[in-house]
């Protein structure tokens, strides 16, 4: 239940929002359902939230390998591996 997991999600990061954790799972649970722009777009504030995130970094690159933005996805599993 995607659709369940992804509001369970969004009202952790409104009650945690500085929480890189829920929102780099709520980025995971997107990419399923091939929402690769929102997926992105979580992945990246959990990264503004936790630079070092390195998990947070590799959903970026996945959501951004399958938006086809290879470019972005390589910088991102960069970051990853640092």
């Amino acid at each position: 239940d995607y659709a369940g997991a992804i509001a369970s999600y969004r009202e952790a990061a409104r009650l945690a929002p500085g929480n890189a954790a829920v929102r780099s799972t709520l980025g995971g649970a997107l990419a399923e359902l091939k929402d690769f722009a929102g997926a992105a777009a979580s992945y990246r504030e959990a990264i503004r939230l936790d630079p070092g995130f390195a998990l947070a970094h590799n959903g970026l690159g996945n959501a951004l390998w399958a938006a086809k933005d290879f470019a972005g996805a390589a910088t991102s599993f960069r970051e990853a591996a640092r």
